[in-house]
């Protein structure tokens, strides 16, 4: 079959039609951001009617403790709905034939430590699977020496006891990489149920593994590896990804980029794909009707996103993109944050949603229209702004003025700073943070960031008395406040 690489393959999934033929099984790996365009686009193709896919997609994750047999059920059974159906098998490690031991056990200890269950059993089944090894060959206790990892060499590796009871009780590490390749591939050698897809996607592959030899004699494989390294070839492969990106969504913008300001933006992202291209959908909204976007845009726009990674993180679960805030959530760990920073941070947000909420559901709020652009929004809704925050204040002043009204002698004091943080716009003059926040708190109804807030409740008194790992918490969190996002 054929082999494609992500740029081939995103022209190929854009111009076939809707009732082009494709290969039953499609195998994708490499970057994830590229792997998420090119499953969208398969996705697309197959089901062009977005209102049944929830119907017609199955998504199954071994590393969430999804079995693989599930997998297969959905593949070989007849669907009660007519029309295709689509099954996305996730971070499987089907062709993964060893892993860098070293490099894996410090990552455990470290997510160990951070109380990451959830990441630190990923890794830990990963390693069982590069030897071959199921559970119920390393039960505990005594498990580095059942893997064969000689304490003396990892005395820093502690938790693989605790981590093998976690995930005999969590249910995961059923099957070995090895096992679940072979079945899989047995399934795709007797064929699937009519109009059933399967689409693979890992982070990378061992090509001279028997099994992706197999598949890739059956099905096409999507290649969206870019080179990681720091050298001259390897930049320039990540340069022209993320230009061909940039050039794409400015061009549904109808706008431009100069090239000292690309380079500016690149500067202050590096190679981050998801980062670099939130700083585009910023520079398109910051611009307004301007087709040109400058390196003083860049300047002006994204010093905050320099500055305050955090910003990302709370911003991306205010424009409800779950998969967009894990991908934060994880890095902001990753760099040593800690998880009530990232919780107090979500709260500050939702408050401050909910204080521009009360703006756009007074009276006062005469000019915002759907999709207004920022050139208006300076022009006709700061002004409004402006004037609703006056009112405001002047209620504050008068309630604290009845407070001090028993004490004459008293000298009348400023609006203190938590009252303050009430106003909608403090710095009316810095009118791009608010243009976002307001964009961002009409994605919510009032209802919905009131139930935001009983979640917030909840999860406060897990992160405090339940002894559940805070980043499942946080992630749940995040699930549920992204819960109503429109259907893809």
């Amino acid at each position: 079959m054929t082999e494609l690489d992500y740029r081939q393959a995103l022209d190929f999934f854009g111009k076939a039609g809707a009732g082009e033929e494709l290969p039953a099984t499609l195998f994708v790996f490499g970057e994830p951001y590229l792997r998420k365009r090119i499953i969208d686009a398969i996705v697309n193709l197959l089901l062009p009617d977005a209102s049944k896919r929830n119907l017609c997609i199955e998504i199954i994750d071994p590393s969430e403790g999804d079995n693989i047999s599930d997998a297969v059920e959905h593949l070989t059974t007849f669907s009660f709905f007519s029309g295709k159906k689509v099954v996305i098998l996730k971070n499987a490690s089907l062709f993964s034939s060893g892993i860098d031991i070293n490099a894996s056990l410090a990552k455990i200890q470290a997510c160990y430590e951070k109380k990451d269950m959830k990441t630190a059993a990923r890794l830990f089944c990963s390693i069982l699977s590069s030897r071959k090894l199921t559970l119920d060959d390393v039960e505990p206790p005594g498990v580095p020496e059942k893997i064969g990892i000689d304490p003396a060499s990892y005395p820093d590796v502690t938790c693989l006891d605790e981590l093998a009871l976690h995930c005999i009780n969590s249910g995961l590490c059923r099957d070995t990489g090895q096992s679940r390749a072979q079945g899989i591939v047995g399934l795709i050698e007797k064929g699937f149920a009519p109009g059933h897809y399967l689409v693979i996607s890992e982070d990378s592959v061992d090509r001279r593994t028997t099994a992706f030899k197999n598949i890739k004699s059956k099905g096409n494989i999507i290649d969206c590896s870019v080179p990681a390294g720091d050298r001259k070839t390897d930049k320039e492969a990540q340069r022209r990804i993320l230009s061909g990106l940039a050039a794409e969504r400015l061009g549904q913008a109808k706008k431009r980029m100069d090239a000292s300001a690309f380079n500016q933006c690149l500067a202050l992202t590096g190679y981050n794909i998801h980062v670099f291209m939130a700083n585009i959908d910023k520079l398109i909204d910051y611009t307004g009707k301007r087709p040109m976007i400058t390196a003083k845009d860049v300047d002006d726009a994204l010093t905050r996103s320099r500055k305050d990674p955090i910003y990302e993180f709370t911003g991306a679960i205010a424009e409800k993109k779950a998969d967009k805030a894990l991908f934060y959530l994880y890095s902001l760990i990753d760099e040593g944050f800690h998880y009530l920073q990232l919780f107090s941070a979500i709260v500050n947000n939702v408050r401050k949603l909910l204080l521009i909420r009360g703006f756009i559901d007074s009276t006062y709020n005469r000019n915002l229209k759907p999709n207004t652009s920022y050139d208006r929004f300076r022009t006709a809704v700061i002004p409004d702004i402006i004037e609703y925050d006056a009112v405001l204040k002047k209620n504050i002043e008068s309630r604290l003025a009845q407070t001090q009204a028993g004490n004459a002698n008293k000298k009348k004091k400023a609006i203190p700073k938590e009252y303050a943080d009430l106003l909608v716009a403090k710095n009316p003059k810095n009118a791009y943070p608010i243009y976002s926040q307001l964009k961002n708190a009409a994605r919510f109804t009032t209802p919905e960031l009131e139930r935001v807030v009983l979640l917030l409740s909840a999860a406060d008194i897990r992160l405090k008395k339940s002894g559940q790992n805070p980043v499942t918490v946080i992630e749940s969190l995040i699930f549920s406040i992204c819960a109503h996002r429109e259907s893809r």
